[in-house]
């Protein structure tokens, strides 16, 4: 099973705390990230998910948690 898959299965609760929390924030969306661009292979989820591994990780999080609480799933979705 993927992260993805992991997190999608998760409390609505424990998404918020995994991307509220500024180091676990980064480290999950990186790890959203990255699964999803090895999953559907396009590009905008590539570039996506090198912004996120090198420039602002902690700011896509916190974007993804705004989405995540406004809408009930990620910025980016399959």
């Amino acid at each position: 099973m993927g992260i993805r898959k992991w997190f999608d299965k998760q409390p609505l609760w424990l998404q918020i705390v995994l991307l509220v929390i500024p180091g676990v924030n980064w480290v999950t969306d990186l790890l959203l990230r990255w699964d999803l661009f090895l999953k559907t292979k396009k590009t905008l989820d590539l570039v996506l998910a090198i912004i996120s591994s090198f420039f602002v990780g902690n700011l896509l999080g916190y974007v993804d948690l705004v989405f995540l609480l406004l809408t009930k799933k990620l910025l980016v979705e399959d």
